[in-house]
């Protein structure tokens, strides 16, 4: 028995170390993984199968290391393991450095060393059910249709993404597509052509401005969907395919009035290049590696049993693609577009049209051709809405709508590959309808996972913060810190006072982000709350009166854009605006303001001196009503923080605060 309970105790102990060790991912060279006819991840998942979406943030703590703009490397620093070997290598990171700069909008707190654009990994295939989201199409938005996409169970959904009720409240995939280079792209339609004729791309092009109309267009309808894998750090590092790249939704399914063949439409998109937003730069390729044309695969599934289907086109429009071929085997049905592989100096290609599926009639099938679809569903979503779209399923007086990219907004800075920006010129072809061609030859599926996006490979992603030396790096570094130090006051019988701050660097404010205008503002903010002895000197007309004295509390938005690497230093600027009250002898109250810059230097003092490790000098103009002239005052100090301080008592170094 003594045996028994001792063997018990080791496999306990072995399946515990091995869950501990068990990595967060997505991607292994070891691992047998579905793929598509691309070689693309089918329908991925985490690896490890955690029991609910991952804590990103929580478990892996990315962050970038920086002492240049453009010179940015991403770390984990949180205390689970993340990304495997191979993904260490292809993980990229995608931020703009016009944000960078300045930080608002797709920033954080660089203090921090927060992700301030998009982790990274390649092109995968997603199957599910669709929700319209949103489209940002205001005044400094990124002019991207974003749609929810809920996948199969398991999947690589993460703590950050939403879970909208029309989808069964489970975690969903957020796509992203920029309309200019998508939508926009379709030739005009004159009003007067009956929405029956058109194309669903183009009543999405005129739905945009009306959210329940995309909704009628969008929601519930069956998708298969190829984008780029990677995490919104500026999103609660949300699971994203942003951008789209390909897109295939099924619009309707069944017979004809006059019975016979069971007719399907969809509606397909192709590309070859897109772009991720105002918080990237450049666009990302579908195929970055290969020849200089290349096929990308569309498998719609097959009918169990039934026979070849007729397929053809609907209305659709192509430039730099050549119409799509088909082929069927026992398991798939193929749709096979060729295009010419992205590069900076080839003009994007892109196919927007509807593809007609008819299968043979009744009885050449078993069971119903909708059944395929069931294993690419997620498990608790409503029934698929497969009613063909009618004049009278819209609102009334439908018009078309122009959407004009206002001059300097920030979805006009983000065309360029590299450096080469594409021409807008680009002539368009209508394809005519017809059977497609069959393909004339076979191909052989090959990974390209492993392919990086060729103008964003960036160093391999380390774990960091687990040595001595990384502790010089901001990154590094607790979000509460106390501020300690001295300060100048305006009087010639006390120079120097104390004072002390109490400082917060979020990694977001909830509620913050939904703050029409200021919210991405407030969330590139750190927050401060001083408190400290304070004179000022009384204002005067004719005659000074003197001075008052007392106590200041303040609380103030601390902005700092970019750390530097000085030598042996990292210096991290930064300016400060915030609003207090002023508590004088004797006196009423009077609100005061405070605005000012500084920086902070941190030192390479031994990690047993934790109080000298960050050092700060700052010059603020402190100004208040009530007769009180405004003065500037001097403060130098240190700031302790927590993570610098506990893992100097302690061989813990990767504790999360």
């Amino acid at each position: 028995m003594r045996i028994l309970l001792l063997l018990a105790s080791v496999g306990v102990t072995a399946s515990v170390a091995q869950a501990q060790s068990d990595t967060l991912r997505l991607y292994s060279s070891r691992d047998t993984v579905p793929l598509d006819a691309n070689g693309f991840l089918f329908n991925p998942r985490w690896l490890n199968a955690p029991p609910k979406p991952p804590n990103i943030e929580r478990l892996c703590r990315f962050r970038v290391i920086s002492g240049h703009l453009d010179d940015r490397r991403l770390v984990t620093t949180g205390p689970g393991r993340c990304l495997s070997a191979d993904e260490r290598r292809v993980v990229t990171l995608n931020e703009t450095p016009e944000t960078l700069a300045f930080g608002f909008v797709c920033s954080s707190n660089t203090q921090t060393g927060d992700v301030r654009g998009h982790i990274n990994w390649f092109p995968v295939t997603v199957t599910g059910q669709l929700h319209w989201h949103d489209y940002a199409g205001g005044i400094g938005e990124d002019y991207d249709l974003t749609f929810d996409l809920a996948p199969p169970v398991p999947n690589a959904t993460t703590s950050g993404n939403s879970r909208p009720k029309e989808l069964g409240h489970q975690p969903s995939y957020h796509l992203e597509m920029y309309k200019r280079e998508s939508l926009d792209s379709l030739p005009s339609v004159a009003d007067s052509v009956p929405v029956s004729e058109l194309s669903w791309w183009h009543l999405l092009k005129r739905s945009l401005r009306d959210n329940k109309q995309m909704q009628r267009l969008v929601d519930g309808r069956f998708a298969i969907v190829t984008g780029v894998f990677g995490l919104d750090g500026v999103h609660a590092f949300q699971a994203e395919l942003h951008p789209v790249l390909a897109m295939a939704v099924l619009l309707s399914a069944g017979r004809p009035s006059g019975g016979g063949r069971v007719r399907e439409e969809w509606a397909v998109m192709v590309r070859n290049r897109g772009n991720e937003g105002e918080c990237a730069i450049g666009r990302l390729p579908l195929n970055p590696t290969g020849d200089s044309l290349q096929t990308f695969f569309l498998d719609l599934g097959v009918w169990d049993g039934a026979g070849t289907p007729q397929v053809r086109l609907g209305p659709s429009w192509s430039w730099g693609t050549r119409p799509p071929r088909v082929k069927r085997d026992r398991r798939h049905l193929y749709l096979a577009f060729t295009q010419p592989r992205a590069e900076p100096a080839v003009p994007p290609s892109l196919f927007l049209g509807t593809v007609i599926v008819e299968w043979p009639s009744p009885g050449e099938g078993s069971g119903d051709p909708l059944a395929r679809l069931e294993p690419w569903r997620p498990p608790r979503a409503a029934g698929l809405t497969l009613e063909r779209i009618r004049p009278d399923s819209l609102v009334a007086n439908i018009s078309q709508t122009a959407m004009k990219m206002l001059p300097g907004l920030s979805g006009s800075r983000i065309l360029g590959d590299t450096a080469v920006r594409d021409t807008l010129a680009v002539r368009r072809s209508r394809l005519a309808s017809g059977q497609l061609e069959p393909l004339d030859s076979v191909w052989e599926v090959t990974r390209r996972t492993e392919a990086t996006l060729a103008h964003l490979v960036s160093p391999r992603v380390t774990h960091f913060c687990e040595l001595d030396a990384d502790f010089d790096n901001p990154a590094c570094t607790s979000k509460f810190r106390l501020i300690a130090g001295l300060t100048t006051t305006p009087s010639t019988t006390r120079s120097w006072g104390l004072f002390g701050s109490g400082y917060w660097l979020p990694r977001g404010l909830g509620f913050v982000q939904h703050v029409p205008l200021f919210g991405e503002f407030l969330y590139g903010l750190g927050y401060r709350v001083d408190v400290r002895p304070d004179r000022f000197a009384l204002r005067c007309t004719t005659t000074c009166g003197g001075s008052v004295d007392g106590i200041s509390v303040r609380a103030s938005g601390q902005f700092a854009p970019n750390h530097l690497a000085l030598w042996d230093v990292t210096l991290t600027p930064y300016f400060n605006f915030g609003a207090g009250a002023f508590w004088p002898e004797r006196r009423p109250v009077n609100a005061t303001w405070n605005v000012g810059f500084g920086g902070e230097f941190e030192t390479i003092a031994p990690r047993a001196f934790p109080l000298f490790r960050t050092i700060f000098a700052e010059l603020q103009n402190y100004l208040s009503g009530g007769g009180l002239q405004s003065h500037w005052s001097f403060n130098v100090g240190s700031v302790i923080s927590l993570r610098h301080y506990l893992s100097s008592r302690s061989n813990v170094s990767n504790a999360t605060w």
